[in-house]
């Protein structure tokens, strides 16, 4: 499957844009938004809980299988969650870096060529991690699922590997949000909503063969009391939108880790 290359083709011919409006298109499915926010809340209460247990080591487990998950669905998923819908060389990221630099950066429907490259970095960071995480709790506690077969004698080195490889990733993460809220600005699109309704509003001088695979929407199916607020955060005010949203998820995000913390003195060490 080709990769979904940078909008630089002629005006849709649809009715959304002869009305000038931008169409809307389902882009990220319901299994790739809920494994995104799962993994970003059990990251953290991973990287800003790490001395509670056993919380740390149940939430590692719960984000190795969502990476699992994810590399699975990347081959057999929806088209956007596909692998092969944003897999590009390293000349192409530098091309993408370079215009977007400039200002004009092209268009993606899925990732473009900077984003998927973080998306691939933190997926490996993030399994590579859980993985020493594993065996690093067999040789300092001998349990989870390896037990007794990490040698005692690999815990400092685990322990120093596992620390560094989590600052990394949560240097990647921070990398991540501050490339998404850049991207909001120099596209003008709200990824941070995207990603929870799993639509994004196509620029209007998309090619149709662009987005043909990807149902299209009307303005009319967002509800009429939501629709101010939507072309607030997406349309008139999309940086400050995704400042606000990641703002609010922050929230959201530290009571739900906080009621985790709580429950870890009654789950059983494993």
């Amino acid at each position: 499957m080709p990769n979904q290359g940078p909008v630089d083709t002629p005006l849709l011919e649809l009715e959304e844009r002869r009305k000038r409006r931008e169409p809307i298109i389902l882009v990220w499915d319901i299994a790739v938004r809920l494994g995104h926010w799962t993994m970003v809340l059990f990251f953290a209460v991973i990287y800003l809980r790490y001395q509670k247990f056993p919380i740390h080591a149940y939430a590692g487990y719960i984000v190795l299988v969502l990476v699992v998950f994810r590399l699975v669905w990347g081959v057999v998923g929806s088209r956007a969650a596909r692998f092969s819908s944003f897999i590009f060389s390293p000349q192409e990221v530098l091309d993408y870096a370079r215009s977007a630099a400039q200002g004009h950066a092209g268009y993606y429907v899925s990732h473009n060529p900077m984003g998927s490259w973080m998306v691939f970095a933190l997926l490996f960071m993030m399994l590579i991690n859980g993985s020493v995480g594993i065996m690093l709790y067999s040789s300092g506690q001998q349990l989870g699922p390896l037990g007794f077969l990490v040698s005692e004698d690999w815990e400092d080195m685990l322990k120093v590997t596992h620390r560094v490889l989590g600052h990394l990733t949560a240097a990647a993460v921070a990398i991540h949000i501050t490339g998404v809220l850049w991207a909001a600005r120099l596209h003008r699109e709200n990824y941070v909503l995207a990603m929870f309704t799993g639509h994004k509003r196509v620029p209007r001088k998309v090619d149709a063969s662009t987005i043909a695979a990807y149902p299209v929407y009307r303005d009319e199916q967002i509800r009429p009391a939501l629709r101010p607020i939507e072309q607030w955060l997406n349309r008139t005010h999309p940086f400050f939108g995704s400042v606000l949203i990641i703002f609010g998820i922050a929230l959201v995000v530290t009571e739900v880790m906080e009621a985790l913390v709580y429950l870890n003195q009654f789950l059983l060490a494993y």
